[in-house]
């Protein structure tokens, strides 16, 4: 065997420790979780406190620490909802933004159709209906992009309805952000109430939503909204003081399989990597984070960040597992999908930037597998990182592909091979990064 695949298998979880099987197990906790609505490991359910317990033992069998973190925090839950039109019900409606309230009660009033760039002054009292034509992933639609939320707002709408591009060879149920990522808290509407109600909806449902004249809907949520998280923290000492940080989030939406499940399988063979070092080959001390409530306002990062200062200060480098592994399939080929997935990533850098970080990418993807083109990058953070962007190096390489944040994101959507080669390309950009001496 030559010295680089020599080097490359060195920092390779070890070859019998299967990781699609710990992904399928946190898949398996959502899928019990089949209630009509919003379901899977939602930030503070039974199902993401048993996902974190699963994961603490997963975690404790390789590290000499692990421990939960409980915290409080507050959400809305969506506990039932409808929207008809014409008196017709459409199936796959669900209330977007997750982490806000919109009003009790039902709303019925005629649809406009809105062009985005349009005149939205028609859509006073009514139900602004908009069509979105991104392709690449729920969570970039044209509603988000665009502000058209806030416009509906402005217009005194009586709400909005906006249709995803979903294939139209199946059912898609979708739960998409309509103006901001889901870790950055929103101040525009206090106490995350907002004004008018808002759907997302399949192409399927857009095409019943177009050709009818009134909508009706209602929303019922529950009480109280003080929820707890559990977020798993484990650790490993390093040759120094300093801190690298590992992270990923437990909590999702549906099943869960990219997002993130295939981040807490790679988060695991990370550790798996790096705890059969000697301590004086590990240049940093090692946190691996895996995050409760990611999807209200990333209140398991503020929590792990806040409760403990001193122990934050130690951190000089984030690194984040998220949305690790994507397969192609021939549905995304027909509905014109860019493909392969994998090779649809984006790097992000941090706010100011990582140098290193950007020059050793082009090649370190490659020689791990995770993708065969240059990642786009951007000096930006994302996700989680937002909590502490602009106080700690951070990196995050992420996909997004289609079927994120919807119900078809089931763990046939990540292989075994995937979330190894990301959990070596991370291994091996902490060897570059000099974190860690193979």
């Amino acid at each position: 065997m030559r010295r680089r695949d020599l080097l490359l298998a060195a920092m390779a979880p070890a070859p019998d420790l299967q990781l699609k099987p710990i992904a399928a197990r946190h898949t398996a906790i959502a899928e019990r979780d089949t209630r009509a609505g919003i379901w899977g490991r939602i930030g503070g359910s039974p199902a993401e406190h048993l996902s974190a317990a699963v994961l603490h033992d997963q975690l404790q069998s390789i590290l000499p620490q692990v421990k939960l973190e409980e915290f409080a925090f507050e959400a809305h839950r969506a506990l039932d909802w409808s929207l008809q039109v014409d008196g017709a019900p459409l199936r796959t409606a669900m209330p977007a933004p997750f982490e806000a309230r919109f009003p009790d009660g039902g709303r019925t009033a005629k649809i406009v159709h809105i062009a985005p760039d349009g005149d939205w002054s028609s859509a006073k009292d009514k139900w602004a209906f908009v069509s979105s034509s991104a392709t690449s992933s729920t969570a970039f639609n044209i509603v988000r992009e665009n502000l058209l939320y806030q416009k509906a707002v402005a217009a005194q709408a009586a709400g909005l309805i906006f249709a995803l591009p979903t294939p139209k060879s199946s059912r898609w149920r979708s739960v998409v952000p309509v103006d901001k990522p889901y870790a950055v808290k929103d101040e525009r509407y206090p106490g995350g109430l907002r004004p008018i109600p808002c759907f997302a909806i399949d192409s399927i449902d857009g095409a019943l939503a177009a050709g009818a004249a009134t909508a009706t809907a209602s929303i019922t949520y529950s009480r109280p909204s003080k929820l707890t998280g559990r977020n798993v923290v484990g650790y490993l000492p390093g040759s120094s003081d300093h801190a690298t940080g590992i992270m990923c989030h437990i909590d999702s939406f549906f099943t869960g399989a990219i997002d993130n499940a295939s981040g807490i399988a790679a988060m695991v063979g990370v550790a798996e990597s790096l705890a059969r070092l000697p301590r004086g080959a590990r240049r940093t001390a090692f946190y691996f984070l895996g995050l409760s409530a990611h999807h209200d306002e990333a209140a398991g990062m503020r929590d792990w960040v806040a409760r403990d200062r001193g122990r934050f200060a130690r951190v000089r480098h984030l690194v984040l597992l998220e949305h690790v592994d994507a397969i192609d399939s021939e549905e995304g080929r027909t509905a014109g999908w860019p493909m392969p997935l994998n090779n649809q990533r984006t790097a992000y850098l941090g706010s100011e930037g990582w140098p290193e970080v950007r020059a050793l990418l082009p090649n370190l993807v490659r020689e791990s597998g995770v993708m065969t083109v240059d990642p786009k990058m951007q000096d930006s953070c994302i996700a989680d990182l937002f909590v502490t962007c602009g106080q700690v190096k951070s990196f995050c390489l992420m996909n997004a592909p289609p079927y994120y944040h919807t119900d078809h994101d089931t763990i046939d959507r990540i292989s075994e091979s995937g979330i190894r080669n990301a959990a070596t390309f991370h291994n091996l950009l902490l060897a570059k990064l000099g974190l860690a001496q193979f």
